[in-house]
């Protein structure tokens, strides 16, 4: 990431300070993040998102 868009927050950067994952606070649910599931057994990110697509019902 360059720049951030309008009210978005960086909640995660990469050891070397990247951005890899940002917020927007002022909606029910936005997430971005720079992620490959596939490298990895951390399931958080597709929780979350399965969880507040059942409740967005």
């Amino acid at each position: 990431m360059d720049r951030l868009g309008a009210g978005l927050t960086v909640s995660a950067r990469a050891g070397d300070g990247t951005p890899e994952a940002v917020e927007l606070a002022s909606a029910d649910w936005v997430l971005g993040v720079q992620w490959h599931p596939e490298m990895g057994e951390d399931l958080r990110v597709m929780r979350a998102l399965v969880e507040a697509a059942a409740k967005a019902r």
